[in-house]
């Protein structure tokens, strides 16, 4: 039923005044229920009867004071056909008014309701939304923290390859110095021993160009390299050597001869912890004689 079908056919006053079918009132009920234009229509419709009763009211006040020197003939008479439709409006729009009223705070409510039910369907809707949207960033987060794992974990292995490849490196090195160089093992300085104490005497040959100092370490997993420093018996440097690895327990330096006086030198080793700073890994005095 559209407003087109209400306006063509009275529906509305059919509807106050009951004299619809069945179903043409069950249709109008289901149409301006939803309707906010009809529900105005039938409130406006209301006020009009009222302001109708109003007036029927005042004017029946009117007639009954004419009429009331003749008012044996007119309770003898019969009433007016005007009194008796009048009459039968009044009865008809207050047998409909209330029917109308509930119908249409109920339409109201259920618009109202209906309102509501959307609200919380876009509410559910919004959380809904939020609940994915944080799951997928949780779900990104733990992937970036598995991806930064394996990179860790591939750093640490390629520094370790790095390692076995350099032990294997210097090994290789040492052995070739050892075969076209002196190699002289150098004695730890021991704590508490004097200028008398004696040192270990190098006799390096004028004809070599390279010696090789070695010395003798204890295994610690808490050291990764070594560094040597070669210093006169006046604390003059001469020779430094970084980054030296330990192989089979034994630290292999390989110096100048050239820098070599006949003298006092000693040795100053120390070792790279795992925090990056480098710690006292013993001493060595020795000394340098030409032959």
């Amino acid at each position: 039923m559209d407003h087109q079908y209400i306006e063509d056919h009275g529906i509305l006053d059919g509807y106050l005044k009951e004299t619809l079918s069945a179903t043409e009132r069950t249709r109008f009920e289901e149409h301006f229920i939803d309707c906010a234009e009809c529900l105005d229509r039938l409130e406006m419709t209301d006020d009009f009867r009222g302001a109708l009763r109003t007036v029927a009211a005042e004017r029946a006040a009117t007639s009954s004071a004419v009429a009331r020197p003749n008012l044996r003939a007119w309770l003898i008479g019969p009433a007016p056909g005007r009194h008796g439709a009048l009459l039968a409006a009044a009865v008809l729009l207050l047998i409909a008014l209330p029917s109308a009223l509930l119908v249409i705070a109920t339409g109201r409510t259920r618009r109202d309701v209906d309102q509501a039910r959307l609200s919380a369907a876009d509410w559910q809707r919004r959380y809904e939304e939020s609940q994915q949207a944080a799951r997928r960033v949780e779900k990104e987060l733990q992937a970036s923290a598995e991806e930064l794992s394996e990179q860790r974990r591939e750093i640490e292995a390629e520094r370790e390859r790095e390692r076995h490849t350099r032990i294997a490196e210097e090994g290789s090195r040492q052995a070739r110095l050892e075969a076209a160089a002196p190699i002289f093992d150098l004695n730890t300085v021991r704590s508490g021993a004097g200028p008398s104490a004696r040192a270990t005497r190098l006799s390096i040959p004028r004809s070599a160009r390279w010696i090789v100092l070695k010395v003798e370490v204890d295994p610690d997993p808490q050291l990764q390299s070594y560094r040597a420093t070669l210093m006169t018996a006046g604390q003059q440097v001469i020779c430094r050597a970084s980054d030296v690895i330990a192989v089979k327990e034994a630290l292999a330096i390989t110096c100048d001869a050239s820098l070599f006086k006949p003298g006092d030198y000693r040795l100053a080793l120390e070792g790279l912890a795992r925090q990056g700073l480098y710690v006292s890994a013993g001493a060595y005095s020795f000394q340098v004689v030409k032959q």
